[in-house]
């Protein structure tokens, strides 16, 4: 199965190449709070669609950039002991 993902980890970098923090990037995405854009970039919540566009500005970085293809075959495998 072929899935589009968003690489989180090339946000990251991003963000500390710009020099931003994660107060400030969740004052740009106009999140509540700083552990909500933290949640987001770590991937314990997913970045909403209608975020993407200010991400973008914020970083630099074409949305088309946000995405890399998971190319890893799902296995239902049995673990046997």
């Amino acid at each position: 199965m072929i899935k589009e993902m968003i690489n989180l980890n090339a946000i990251k970098r991003k963000r500390i190449e710009k020099m931003y923090t994660v107060s400030e990037m969740a004052e740009l995405l106009d999140l509540r709070s700083p552990d909500k854009y933290f949640r987001r970039e770590s991937g314990e919540y997913n970045f909403q669609v209608n975020e993407l566009p200010a991400l973008s500005k914020a970083l630099g970085m074409p949305i088309e950039n946000f995405f890399v293809t998971d190319l890893r075959k799902s296995k239902n495998k049995e673990v046997v002991k």
